[in-house]
């Protein structure tokens, strides 16, 4: 069976680019020898410090002007760049992890070992940038410019190019890892990447028109079976290497406590790696040596050792992008550490501050007990002056007192008069009258003989008064 790969190239037109980036540098560094900068750049109500090595893991960058920045070997996991401007940037060895870089200006950036794992690279304007290594897994680059971007040796497996402008672009060595069914997808619905059903047919049914006599296309179709058979078999075996790294970098960010455990993983997972890839080459020896036994059948089957050797050299790429991630799970434990004494830091001011919230908790106990007893001491003062007469009581009081003679009136009575009390039991003032002598106005000697007069006193009346003639 033929297998017929056709690629389909689209002008891309770049829709909208931000010629004024967002955000305000409040400090820049200009390298004169590399003419990088770096600093700090206030956008979105954030301030991030943009250097080497930085640590903007989830930051929001988006629209940002970042025209020749330095942020090699910088961590932008799922880090916001929509419409940002790094043009001429260097972000050599920086960690991407599911970065949003759609409709990001990349031209001539450097983006070599980069990790763009399932990064957004959707309309990104990539012309002329440098993603030489870069591992592009799973990355979506439809409908981006790749016009004159350097490729070679970059892992795009499962990467989406649909729609991408690829003119003049370099993927030496670059990893596409199409798998058996992917190639037999293409061929069942050739209508799908620009080329018809017709056309297709005819290209088979004319195999010169490729550079391929008939005889070599017969030769090729003998041994296509064990071939195909090869190649399913190691597809299948990268496939489980490429999910068992997935999962790999899944337990990173889940169990980033348990490192102890995860090297532990990471070791059994190297193992059985190491042990799928020895089996490989295993299996390619054993074919190799099958072709040395046939050496009569060597013109026959001499296209199929071409193809091995080219397929040899596929895995190879392969493999070493396995070290490379290896070294990144590395770099990613370590990262991992300095978390954790971070944390610990982090827990001992935590601790401090226990011990300051427990002396305020006591104090403001302090304080509470001393408003207690302040509360109970006005409660009494409160029950104490409940019992003070009311409003209404205190106003019949005083009208009481004020219809009592005054203090005025009394003393009017008192001026050369003598006030007697009315008798309760009959109603009568009874008013007696002495005379006394006396010859040196010390000794007083009474007369004989008294006046005494009663006088009836009407309803109503309670004084009276009397005074003597001068």
């Amino acid at each position: 069976m033929k297998k017929l790969i056709v690629i389909n190239i689209h002008f891309f037109i770049l829709t909208s680019v931000l010629s004024i980036g967002q955000g305000i540098w409040i400090e820049e560094v200009l390298d004169l020898n590399t003419g990088l900068r770096t600093g700090s750049i206030e956008i979105h109500g954030k301030i991030y410090e943009l250097k080497p090595n930085a640590d903007l893991t989830g930051a929001n960058l988006e629209g940002a002007n970042l025209e020749k920045v330095n942020l090699t070997g910088a961590i932008l996991r799922e880090a916001n760049l929509n419409g940002a401007i790094l043009k001429s940037a260097n972000l050599r060895a920086s960690y991407l992890l599911r970065a949003n870089l759609s409709g990001t200006v990349l031209t001539e950036a450097n983006l070599s070992i980069a990790n763009l794992r399932e990064t957004n690279l959707i309309q990104a304007y990539s012309y002329q940038t440098d993603f030489e290594e870069a591992n592009l897994r799973f990355a979506d680059l439809s409908n981006a410019n790749l016009e004159g971007a350097e490729l070679a040796g970059a892992n795009l497996e499962g990467a989406d190019l649909s729609g991408a402008n690829i003119e003049g672009s370099d993927f030496e060595g670059a990893n596409f890892s199409v798998t058996t069914d992917q190639i037999e997808a293409i061929n069942a619905n050739t209508a799908k990447i620009g080329i018809t059903t017709e056309q297709s047919s005819a290209i088979e049914a004319n195999t010169a028109k490729i550079g391929i006599t008939t005889e070599q296309s017969d030769a090729i179709e003998a041994n296509t079976a064990k071939i195909s058979e090869l190649t399913t078999h190691s597809s299948a075996q990268f496939q489980t290497l490429g999910d068992n790294h997935k999962a790999i970098e899944e337990r990173i960010n889940l169990l980033g406590q348990n490192d102890l455990t995860l090297i532990r993983l990471i070791d059994k997972n190297d193992d059985s790696i190491l042990g799928e890839i020895n089996a490989i080459n295993n299996e390619m020896e054993t074919i190799k040596a099958s072709d040395t036994k046939n050496a009569a059948t060597i013109g026959t089957i001499s296209p199929k050792i071409t193809r091995n050797t080219s397929e040899i050299a596929e895995l190879k790429p392969i493999v070493e992008a396995l070290g490379q991630n290896d070294t990144e799970i590395g770099e990613q434990l370590t990262a991992l550490g300095k978390n954790d004494t971070e944390i610990g830091e982090q827990m001992t001011k935590l601790g401090q501050n226990d011990e300051s919230i427990m002396a305020e908790i006591n104090a403001m106990k302090a304080r509470l007990d001393l408003l207690e007893t302040s509360l109970s001491e006005k409660e009494a003062k409160i029950a104490e002056l409940e019992k003070r007469p009311t409003v209404e009581q205190f106003a019949s009081i005083k009208a009481e007192r004020d219809a009592r003679p005054t203090f005025e009136q009394i003393r009017d009575a008192r001026a050369g008069a003598v006030v007697l009390t009315v008798d309760p039991n009959d109603d009568n003032i009874t008013l007696g009258l002495t005379i006394e002598q006396s010859d040196n106005l010390i000794e007083w000697t009474k007369l004989d003989g008294e006046m005494t007069r009663t006088i009836p006193i009407p309803d109503g009346k309670k004084f009276y008064r009397f005074a003597l003639d001068k």
